[in-house]
C-alpha cells in the first residue's frame, strides 16, 4: 500500500490550474455522453484532453438549428463523416461516435465566478483531407 505524509495544511496550498492560452490544440475526447440541455434539447457533453491542460475540457454539443454548424464542424474535424461514411442532409449521431475521437480546436479563456479556464470557441475542420485522415503540415517537425 502506497505511504504519504499527511498535514492538515497541504491541502490549503493546492494552487488552481492556470488556463492555456487562446490558441489552436490537439485534443482527444476522452469522455463522451448523451444528455439533455437545460432547453431540453439533445446534447453531447464531451471531455477534451489537452497537452498541458491540468483537466478534461467540457464542451456542450447541443442539438438545436443554430449550433449545427458547430456540431458539423465537431464531426469533420474528429473525421467521423468519413469513417460513418456520412452524406450530405439529415443523419444521426452518438455520443459513443466521438469517445475516443482525435480532433483540433480552438481555445478561448473565459472568466466565471472570478475564475479563469478554457473553453472551445470551436473546431477547426480544416486540418483532415477528405478521406478523414490527417494533413501532413510540412512545417510540423514531430517525428512520427
Amino acid at each position: 500500500m502506497p505511504k504519504f505524509t499527511y498535514s492538515a495544511e497541504t491541502g490549503k496550498k493546492f494552487e488552481d490550474a492556470k488556463p492555456l492560452p487562446e490558441g489552436d490544440y490537439l485534443a482527444r475526447i476522452t469522455a463522451a455522453e448523451n444528455t439533455i440541455a437545460k432547453s431540453g434539447n439533445p446534447m453531447i457533453k464531451v471531455d477534451l484532453t489537452v497537452d498541458g491542460a491540468r483537466w478534461p475540457i467540457p464542451d456542450w454539443l447541443v442539438f438545436t438549428e443554430k449550433s449545427f454548424p458547430k456540431i458539423c464542424s465537431a464531426v469533420r474535424s474528429c473525421g467521423l463523416n468519413s469513417k460513418m461514411k456520412i452524406e450530405e442532409g439529415e443523419c444521426e449521431i452518438d455520443a459513443a461516435d466521438f469517445d475516443g475521437a482525435t480532433c483540433r480546436v480552438h481555445l478561448r479563456i473565459e472568466e466565471y465566478n472570478g475564475k479563469e479556464s478554457n473553453r472551445v470557441a470551436y473546431y477547426i475542420d480544416e486540418w483532415r483531407d477528405e478521406d478523414g485522415k490527417p494533413k501532413i503540415d510540412p512545417d510540423d517537425d514531430c517525428p512520427f
